[in-house]
């Protein structure tokens, strides 16, 4: 019998990086844009860095 491959759920990691390239994306086009970027971008791209940085070492 051939066993089925299930698809799991992402891991942390993969949802931290998908965010964080979400979040530099926006950035890119509201500079574009000449539009104020919200500071709560800014503060939540800083804190996935910061969990980042903290599961690497």
């Amino acid at each position: 019998m051939t066993e089925l491959k299930v698809k799991g759920i992402r891991t942390k990691s993969e949802l931290d990086n998908d965010r964080l390239t979400e979040i530099v994306c926006a950035i890119v086009r509201y500079r574009k844009a000449e539009m104020a970027i919200p500071t709560e971008w800014i503060e939540e791209y800083n804190t996935i860095i910061e969990r980042v940085r903290n599961n690497h070492k």
